[in-house]
């Protein structure tokens, strides 16, 4: 419900507490969610430590895909950032962890090709 309504401080708040009643069950879906929630709060960093947990507890096949598809997305706007400010060997490196994610991303493949491109030209 607090997704629909954008409200994420309080979605965080109520699935940070339903984690803390799970306590000793690991719940991949919860931590997903918690990922999820953090990312739309642009904490990305912390998204990334949330989702990668959530990765670890051996999620079902469609979470385990949706929570690579937001750390693409995630590392991919990382690397996206880093070559706006002409950091392109941090770019390059974003744009690799986003591959890892989402392999068959042309957009992804490109942006890497034009991050190498950069940095060759430095």
């Amino acid at each position: 419900a607090y997704k629909e309504n954008r409200d994420y401080e309080k979605a965080l708040v109520q699935l940070t507490k339903v984690s803390g009643m799970n306590e000793g069950k690991q719940d991949a879906e919860v931590h997903a969610n918690i990922g999820f929630v953090i990312m739309k709060s642009n904490k990305n960093d912390d998204a990334i430590t949330a989702l990668g947990k959530a990765l670890e507890m051996h999620p079902d096949e469609e979470l385990k895909e949706k929570i690579k598809e937001d750390l693409a997305s995630i590392y991919f706007d990382k690397g996206r950032k880093a070559y706006d400010n002409n950091k392109f060997e941090d770019a390059m490196t974003f744009f690799k962890q986003a591959q890892f994610y989402s392999p068959q991303d042309i957009k992804i493949e490109n942006a890497i090709k034009k991050a190498e491109k950069s940095v060759k030209n430095q």
